[in-house]
């Protein structure tokens, strides 16, 4: 989708995706509605792309609804795959590719049965299977971002002054996790052993992962947060912290430092319920 796209739908009342079930693990979301159907760009007599029914017959397709349980990719995670089937059973679509354009979420695939119109009830199925790792891989950057500061800085051997450790990009997906950080030169043997020894650590000390959506001048305050320079955070924001204590006693009392012993990060993916999910 381009401009042209959603300013179509904002045009037909097409109100955005609600996408906050995105957080919710191992269940269907059913009663969602398609809202628009998408062939392509140039696709359709007036260019634009929207039909009124899909088919196996559309090839590649893209669906609007009103609410989902898809995670679209974002913030350096990839999106999640499944299935959406209709309510009445006669239709489902292959989902492997879901992105965010604006307020809604396209859920991109192929029919593989029957067909589907426009304003039918769809049951969304994420392939959680797939989710699992991807959400290990993403809680173990916020571990590593934090292991990275506490081996280097906290704990360095004194040449660390004035040296800052930034996360500067991230990728996670089922398979494999890429952390950008800047940093003065290669790291030693040694500086590596003790930021894989504290992530382990982290791992097998089974430490609640939480999130909390917080104002964010307050949330800003919290000592041990790190956030990625140059971004632009919505207010509010979510708080992911992988901390024994709740968010909610971060906002109480930010400047403890004892939050600095933990990883307090803003983000919006989706993680592991705590540390020892993850599998090394």
């Amino acid at each position: 989708l381009v401009a042209e796209q959603t300013a179509y739908l904002v045009n037909d009342g097409v109100k955005g995706t609600d996408d906050e079930a995105k957080y919710v693990w191992n269940e269907e979301l059913g009663g969602c509605t398609a809202k628009a159907l998408f062939v392509g760009r140039g696709e359709t007599e007036d260019g634009i792309g929207f039909v009124d029914t899909i088919s196996a017959d559309s090839g590649s397709v893209g669906l609007v609804l009103d609410k989902t349980s898809f995670y679209a990719e974002a913030g350096g995670q990839i999106y999640d795959t499944g299935i959406i089937k209709s309510t009445a059973g006669g239709c489902t679509i292959k989902i492997d590719n879901v992105q965010s354009y604006g307020q809604f979420v396209l859920h991109v695939g192929e029919v593989t049965q029957g067909t589907l119109k426009l304003g039918e009830e769809v049951t969304c199925g994420v392939d959680y299977g797939r989710r699992s790792p991807v959400a290990s891989n993403h809680t173990m950057t916020h571990i590593l971002n934090f292991a990275l500061k506490d081996a280097l800085i906290t704990r360095g051997d004194g040449n660390a002054q004035g040296q800052s450790v930034d996360q500067k990009g991230s990728l996670v997906d089922e398979s494999k996790l890429r952390f950008d950080f800047s940093w003065n030169g290669p790291l030693t043997p040694g500086q590596m052993a003790d930021v894989e020894k504290l992530v382990n650590d982290r791992i097998d000390a089974a430490i609640p992962v939480r999130s909390y959506v917080a104002p964010l001048e307050d949330a800003k305050r919290i000592s041990s947060l790190r956030a990625v320079f140059g971004e632009v955070y919505p207010d509010p924001v979510r708080v992911v912290s992988i901390c024994p204590e709740p968010v909610s006693a971060l906002l109480q009392n930010p400047t403890d430092g004892k939050w600095l012993d933990y990883s307090v990060e803003f983000c919006g993916g989706t993680h592991l319920t705590d540390t020892s999910e993850a599998v090394r």
